[in-house]
């Protein structure tokens, strides 16, 4: 999944490049959180990885290069 292309919210791009940077990270966000809100109503088995696509995507560790990156709140 990080490295399919997401034409609609990511415009083209994938997870992955989207994830480096700034405004990229912002449509990631959007898009996880609403993976996060769907998979309440999928079953345990379907559901997406979030917390696993996030760590893989680097989305929890500053952006490089970009005093203005910081750590979500948790």
């Amino acid at each position: 999944m990080a490295d399919l292309p997401h034409q609609s919210r990511l415009g083209n791009l994938t997870p992955r490049e989207a994830a480096k940077t700034t405004s990229g990270r912002e449509r990631l966000e959007a898009l996880l959180a609403e993976f996060a809100w769907r998979a309440k109503t999928t079953p345990s088995e379907q559901r997406p990885g979030i917390s696993a696509l996030r760590a893989t995507l680097g989305l929890d560790e500053p952006l490089a290069g970009d005093p203005t990156s910081r750590r979500p709140s948790a």
